[in-house]
């Protein structure tokens, strides 16, 4: 079922599970504060449940309402790659957030996708989660028809053509005072150690599993 923006908005707003167009994939899509909606997407994916969200946001600054403190190099990053197919995890605010989407950690992943019809319905709903639209461990469904091909033809996507990079975002976790890469993407490393000014070292999958 293809949705208008002001209809995904509508469902967001009622805690409904919808799927969304990014740069990177297609994302299934819920308000990050319902925890109603936050464990049915859990189950729509079979996503384990120590596997955390990834918040997405309209702006930039909005992501300062989350943090716990000031983080060497967050801002050089997000004003290089935001919006655009970078997830930084940070730590996080105590109770800032819903404990079942952060996988048991003081941690959250952020992103400011580069979509346009995505980002419009942003900022009528404020911030959601937007895992890639798959069952976990799947290959992410990079339009809407691929993503109807998985949840059923009547399952509701705002459709925003294919995706540009068809590969999800590059995830930078900040911890022992710098940058991780939890999970590679599009962004290099040599592209990271020119704004960082180190080469920020693979530390594995940790809270991205899609």
């Amino acid at each position: 079922m293809f949705l208008t923006v002001s209809q995904a908005v509508d469902f967001l707003k009622g805690e409904k599970i919808i799927a969304l167009p990014t740069e990177t994939v297609y994302g299934l899509a819920c308000l990050y504060n319902s925890k109603k909606a936050i464990e049915a997407l859990y189950e729509l994916k079979g996503r384990p449940s120590n596997k955390a969200m990834t918040i997405n946001l309209a702006q930039p600054k909005e992501i300062t309402t989350f943090l716990a403190k000031d983080i060497p190099g967050l801002s050089t990053l997000i004003e290089a790659f935001w919006p655009g197919p970078l997830t930084v995890v940070v730590p996080i605010k105590k109770d800032i957030v819903l404990p079942e989407m952060c996988g048991g950690k003081n941690l959250c992943g952020f992103r400011v996708p580069d979509h346009p019809l995505t980002l419009s319905v942003l900022k009528e709903v404020g911030p959601i989660v937007l895992p890639s639209a798959n069952m976990s461990g799947e290959p992410p469904a990079t339009s809407a028809r691929e993503v109807c091909a998985i949840f059923g033809e009547h399952f509701p996507v705002l459709d925003g053509g294919e995706s540009l990079l068809k590969i999800a975002s590059t995830v930078l976790i900040f911890q022992e005072d710098r940058w991780w890469i939890a999970r590679s993407g599009v962004i290099t490393k040599q592209s990271l150690a020119m704004l960082l000014d180190y080469e920020p070292q693979q530390l594995g999958d940790l809270l991205c599993q899609t």
